[in-house]
């Protein structure tokens, strides 16, 4: 069902922070009260679904916010120029390899051509984590979308390449880890992990409520 007003779009990002959040807190129930010899398992698997619910939402709530803004039907010209970037994305690198001055002409002539054209709702798939939503990823997304790329603060930023993507892809080769569940380890990563998915979800909903992607 598309998001066409400010309310139907937190609706869906409240929806979709429900049940990553329940779902992540009783892999967190069951790594605390797990006996010595499960917890070792508990937390391998906890770190990876940490993992996926922070790509998973992150790539939900961005989709979400550009289909939002798709489908006010508002002209390029009119947007934000990051709207417009998004928008011809993959004209430009189609063009870009052409490498002589007829492909610069017709990106020129694209890029003039669309002041006046809506953003396609078609936009929504330049956005991918490709499996790898590191720090570096994070803030293409947000520069993608119009919004503050500081969202993350440089230590948050070596939690998440650290002590999350890291420890998530050792785990994924099949590698030993050694982290516990003390809070500084595994709980203190699972409360940052959903601490930065609410952070997210309100930034997305303040640009949407605020108009934040006109020009």
């Amino acid at each position: 069902m598309p998001v066409r007003t400010t309310l139907e779009l937190a609706d869906r990002l409240d929806r979709e922070l429900a049940w990553r959040r329940q779902e992540l807190t009783t892999l967190r129930f069951f790594v605390e009260r797990g006996r010595a010899a499960e917890q070792y398992a508990m937390i391998r698997s906890g770190v990876c679904m940490l993992y996926a619910h922070w790509e998973g939402f992150i790539v939900m709530a961005a989709r979400s916010y550009l289909e939002y803004v798709a489908i006010r039907r508002i002209a390029y010209g009119q947007l934000k120029r990051n709207f417009l970037a998004v928008g011809l994305s993959h004209k430009i690198r189609k063009l870009r390899d052409q490498r002589n001055v007829t492909g610069d002409m017709d990106l020129v002539d694209a890029i003039l051509e669309s002041a006046a054209m809506p953003m396609s709702r078609k936009a929504i798939d330049v956005i991918d984590a490709k499996s790898n939503l590191s720090p570096r990823v994070l803030r293409g997304i947000l520069q993608a979308l119009g919004l503050a790329r500081d969202l993350v603060d440089p230590v948050e930023e070596k939690i998440l390449e650290i002590r999350l993507l890291r420890i998530r892809n050792r785990v994924a080769h099949g590698e030993k880890i050694e982290i516990d569940i003390s809070d500084g380890d595994y709980v203190g990563l699972h409360r940052k992990v959903v601490e930065l998915m609410d952070r997210f979800r309100d930034c997305v909903l303040n640009a949407a409520s605020r108009g934040e992607y006109r020009a």
